[in-house]
């Protein structure tokens, strides 16, 4: 009679299926020898379900027709039950960095310690000299006992045993190259992974792209976020084609608006794809999309040549990143103030394991802010200095350049606030919020208001 060689299952408790794949290390070879999918009748997060029923259903089905003795058994839960923070620590004595990531763990966990489990794990090799690590990251994962013992009393009421327990979006990039490659190669069903653009452990290793993978063995690699790369290259054609016309370019507020609706959503993406402007995307995309619209709905030329003035377009042409990039600006603060209510209400953040820590999202928002202002400087230099030369005629005081100029001010204070006296958190986003709201008014607020509401 064969002997069973003991292995490893793999259990996913997901919210539409259960979802299992077992392990074995034959003689240094990882095999993949078995795996099962389970769907759920209804999905776990629909009101009329019952997710505890749902989930001891599912197991039982599991277990029907699946031997787990002698198996090890690890489950995986929904990253957004848990949170998981990376962090950069200061040079510091390599056996005083336990003590160091205990720390972190209390500015980073929104809860007392003794009511989470929490664990930390070395990403990569930093450098040691004299004693000192240099350079180390660690990731620092937390969750509620109370949620992880309700995952683990799943388990106890079907008597399985769990041995260990991790949060779903760490399983993937926890596997080393070698790894996907040996299961890939190792499983007897086709292997498909879906990804954006590419898996990274951390930003301290390199980026798996689709040619690496299918190298590997992957058969298929989804890619949802080329989607949204087509959509925006759809939203440009419509754009470039209602501005571009055979009398001049047409620079009319519906075009004028659905371009920076564009080039908005194209920087949110942008940023999104670096983990830096993590839910922006979210809201810039489906505004873009309506926006995209505006030529067509609301068609009220306002034409001139370019070829007779190229120096006016480009001149627009920048004034429009500028009002871009200060609107995802303040997307971003938008979101950092509803992330900060809930850090300081002791609520844990929505999709806490995709989130890279608030001081790096503050200070890639203050790059956007400073790029958003040099451009905004730039425009407003050119269009004062030289109104003749740009558009034929001399500057009128209209409250276009009105409320520009007091949105310039105001951006303006505002780094030179971080520069000089470190202005950060509410203070930033309160200074953010006010110019845009100034920057508004200056662009389409001089389309709908009197012609100077200062009375110039």
């Amino acid at each position: 009679m064969a002997v069973k060689t003991p292995g490893v299952w793999g259990i996913d408790l997901g919210q539409c299926a259960l979802k299992a794949l077992r392990l074995e290390n034959n003689e240094g070879t990882l095999t993949a020898t078995a795996f099962d999918y389970v769907e759920h009748p209804k999905i776990l997060s629909q009101p009329d379900a019952d997710p505890d029923q749902l989930t001891r259903e599912a197991l039982e089905q599991f277990l029907s027709r699946n031997t787990i003795r002698g198996d090890m058994v690890v489950i995986s839960v929904p990253g957004q039950s848990g949170l998981a923070r990376f962090v950069k620590l200061p040079p510091v004595e390599e056996k005083k960095i336990a003590d160091i990531v205990r720390f972190e763990a209390k500015q980073q966990i929104p809860f007392n310690l003794d009511e989470v489990v929490w664990d930390y794990q070395k990403i990569g090799a930093s450098n040691v000299v004299d004693g000192f690590a240099l350079e180390t990251e660690i990731g620092l994962f937390a969750m509620k006992r109370d949620m992880v013992n309700r995952y683990l009393q799943h388990f106890q009421d079907v008597n399985v045993e769990v041995h260990l327990v991790q949060m779903a979006p760490l399983a993937l990039p926890a596997m080393s190259v070698e790894d996907i490659g040996t299961i890939a190669k190792n499983t007897r069903k086709p292997l498909s992974v879906n990804m954006g653009f590419g898996i990274r452990q951390r930003s301290t290793t390199p980026l798996l792209s689709a040619k690496q993978l299918q190298d590997l063995g992957v058969s298929v690699v989804i890619y949802p976020r080329m989607l949204t790369a087509c959509a925006l290259i759809g939203h440009a054609f419509l754009v470039s084609s209602a501005i571009v016309t055979v009398a001049g370019l047409d620079l009319s507020l519906a075009n004028a608006l659905s371009a920076v609706a564009g080039m908005t959503a194209l920087f949110a993406w942008l940023g999104s794809l670096t983990r830096s402007l993590p839910g922006v995307v979210v809201v810039a995309l489906p505004v873009a999309a309506l926006a995209s619209w505006l030529p067509f709905l609301f068609a009220n030329p306002h034409r001139f040549s370019f070829t007779e003035e190229p120096w006016a377009a480009l001149h627009i042409a920048v004034a429009l990143i500028a009002y871009a990039l200060l609107i995802v600006a303040t997307m971003q603060a938008l979101m950092l103030m509803g992330l900060q209510k809930r850090l300081h209400r002791g609520l844990p953040e929505p999709n806490a394991g995709e989130l890279p820590p608030l001081l790096t999202m503050e200070q890639f928002l203050f790059r956007i802010v400073g790029a958003g202002f040099a451009l905004l400087t730039l425009t407003l230099a050119t269009g004062i200095f030289f109104s003749e030369q740009l558009f034929g005629k001399a500057l009128t005081y209209s409250n276009k350049i009105i409320f520009s100029v007091l949105s310039w001010v105001v951006f303006g204070a505002l780094l030179y606030g971080r520069k000089r006296y470190g202005w950060r958190g509410r203070t930033a986003l309160n200074w953010i919020m006010a110019g845009s709201v100034l920057l508004l008014l200056a662009y389409v607020g001089s389309k709908l208001l009197p012609e100077s509401v200062f009375g110039a």
